[in-house]
Parts: C-alpha cells; sequence; structure tokens
C-alpha cells in the first residue's frame, strides 16, 4: 500500500517534531483537528493545533501555544476536541507559570478551554425521535386501516373506480402485504 505523507507545517528551521496526531472530528460540521509539538531550539519547544474545514478542505492553524510564554518552559504533547458548546479543550504538560513546583521538574497535566473556536453541537434529542418514530407508526397504522376499509366497502371489485385507482389500490394491498419492498 502506497500512502502520501502531508505535512502539517512547514518545520524549516525546527530542531525536531516530537509528536504530532490526529485529535477529533467535530460531530455536526465534520472539521478534523490535529496537533503537532515542535521544538525549534532548547526549550522554545510549542504545541500547535490544526484543522481541515470540512465544508472548503481548507487547512487552518487554531492556535500554537509557546513554550517559554505560555509555560515556564516546553510545553510538551497534547490533545484536543471540541466540546459542546464550540469551545476547543486541550490537554497537555507544561510548567504552569507562577504556580509552585509539585513533581521534581516542575511538569504537571494542564487543560485550558478558548472558547469559540467552533459550531455548538448536541446530541441528538432521543425522546423527540422516539416520538417521531411512534407519529410515523401510527400514521402508517391509520392508512393500513383506511385501505383495508377501501377494500372492504369494495369487496373484490372496482366498482366505480377509474383504472388509474384500482391500480393505485392494488400497488397499496401488496405493498401492505409486503410484496414489495423498497430497493
Amino acid at each position: 500500500m502506497t500512502v502520501e505523507w502531508i505535512p502539517l507545517a512547514n518545520y524549516a528551521g525546527a530542531h525536531h517534531v516530537l509528536g504530532a496526531g490526529a485529535c477529533c472530528i467535530h460531530p455536526l460540521n465534520g472539521n478534523q483537528y490535529f496537533w503537532d509539538c515542535v521544538q525549534l531550539r532548547g526549550a522554545a519547544q510549542n504545541l500547535n493545533i490544526y484543522r481541515i474545514v470540512a465544508k472548503t478542505g481548507a487547512w487552518e492553524h487554531v492556535v500554537t501555544f509557546e513554550g517559554l510564554k505560555d509555560s515556564a518552559a516546553g510545553i510538551e504533547r497534547g490533545q484536543c476536541f471540541i466540546g459542546q458548546g464550540g469551545a476547543l479543550i486541550v490537554g497537555t504538560t507544561l510548567i504552569p507559570k507562577d504556580v509552585p513546583y509539585v513533581t521534581e521538574t516542575g511538569f504537571q497535566g494542564v487543560r485550558c478551554r478558548i472558547p469559540n473556536v467552533d459550531a455548538p453541537w448536541s446530541w441528538p434529542d432521543v425522546t423527540a425521535l422516539q416520538q417521531q418514530i411512534s407519529n410515523l407508526q401510527q400514521t402508517i397504522a391509520r392508512q393500513a386501516n383506511a385501505i383495508t376499509a377501501i377494500e372492504r366497502a369494495l369487496g373484490e371489485q372496482a366498482g366505480g373506480l377509474s383504472p388509474d385507482d384500482v391500480e393505485t389500490l392494488d400497488w397499496a394491498r401488496r405493498l401492505r402485504r409486503g410484496e414489495l419492498r423498497s430497493a
């Protein structure tokens, strides 16, 4: 199998890319999120978040967390997802500024929330979907009862119905009996 590897960014001048990965797909609009952790020099180690906009295919840089600016030292690899309100939720490892060291190196697992990065979303309302299904089932049952009543009233004779009405009635009868299957 041959694959095409596409760089996430232009890494010219970087010392090393410590890691990279795919994070998440927005459940409604399909935007795809990625991260990379790039060491530029020494402790200047950054965490970048990118996305592919599903609607246009555009590649976008979303945010960079800079080592020595957003952390007392470099920033390690991280992950992200889009919360239901549209915020970017990021988890990573860094040395929080102005926080006492609680580990030997000072690095701690941290998280942050950046609002309004993508569209809000929610899971479907299962109760509403169940009600819609119930309503459709009731409608189908009423239509089946109406067809049965028409068939009884007409007997097996078409009476004064037009040929198109007879054909439609026969189609509905076969559909109800399961003789017709949708493609």
